[in-house]
């Protein structure tokens, strides 16, 4: 007779004397009585989920059968929902500094605009000089858009209106809960500014509280020590170099530093960011 409470699962197993099934019924938590509750937590087997709180913890070892259906060793009884949380659509991010525009052919103007010194460029996968090349970056960028693997984005610095650099999400991967922010680039007039930090937390705050992902990688050339002071100061986790990963334009065999920013490391970010952008911090998705 199956006793009320925590769910039941059956580990099976091949012995000498042939095939074995042993009931796995977690411990019941004494602190609590009735049927398991849905915790606030989010599941550590299954990211993006909640979980039947505490069922996880003691099935690191079985393989579990539940409804006729087997489950691996180390899974939860919490079922993975369903639907795709993970909606890759170009979006407009709205802060109180800038507004990151989904990028379209009308911007290369204004992108050009932007980008036309060449301070910019040293450390970018390409050279920009002029409003062809310009041109020939926005396609290239749309085209991996249409391939559904980036989604880039115009900085528009929101006070004025003008266009001020460029970003982008990459390597998107909707199977294991990861982009990458990167191609990241800014006229010089707004160096050292707190727009740079404010595209970082509209975009991570994107990743985390709505894509719902488990981790974000940044990376950098390795002769660029700005761009990794900055990574390091909102957060980000150093992880190692790619050695010779790039062959930049100019035909120097990059080194990439890789960076990442896990779920569970985002409340603390956001709060450094926040505090760093002050109350004005509130923003929203339009």
């Amino acid at each position: 007779m199956r006793r009320s409470g925590k769910p039941v699962g059956v580990a099976t197993g091949t012995t000498a004397g042939g095939t074995i099934r042993t009931t796995v019924r977690p411990p019941r938590d004494n602190s609590t009585d009735g049927p398991p509750r849905l915790s606030t937590e989010v599941c550590p087997r299954n990211p993006g989920n909640l979980c039947r709180a505490g069922v996880h913890a003691d099935l690191s070892t079985f393989p579990v059968v539940r409804r006729g259906r087997v489950r691996r060793a180390g899974s939860c009884f919490y079922p993975r929902r369903r639907e795709n949380p993970l909606d890759f659509a170009p979006v407009v991010l709205t802060g109180v500094r800038v507004v990151l525009t989904p990028m379209e052919v009308s911007h290369t103007e204004g992108l050009s605009e932007a980008g036309r010194s060449p301070e910019i460029w040293p450390f970018m996968p390409m050279r920009v000089r002029t409003g062809e090349d310009m041109r020939r970056l926005v396609h290239e960028a749309l085209a991996a858009l249409a391939k559904g693997v980036e989604i880039p984005f115009v900085i528009v610095d929101r006070p004025s209106g003008r266009i001020v650099g460029s970003t982008r999400l990459m390597d998107l991967q909707p199977a294991h809960r990861g982009a990458e922010i990167g191609w990241t680039w800014l006229a010089p007039e707004v160096w050292r500014t707190a727009i740079n930090t404010e595209c970082k937390y509209l975009l991570l705050r994107h990743c985390f509280e709505t894509l719902h992902l488990i981790r974000v990688t940044l990376k950098t050339d390795a002769r660029n020590l700005q761009s990794q002071r900055a990574i390091e100061r909102i957060g980000g986790v150093r992880e190692g170099v790619l050695r010779h990963h790039r062959i930049m334009p100019d035909g120097y065999l990059r080194d990439s530093v890789y960076y990442s920013i896990l779920a569970e490391e985002w409340p603390a970010v956001k709060a450094r960011l926040e505090g760093w952008l002050g109350a004005g911090a509130a923003t929203r998705r339009a």
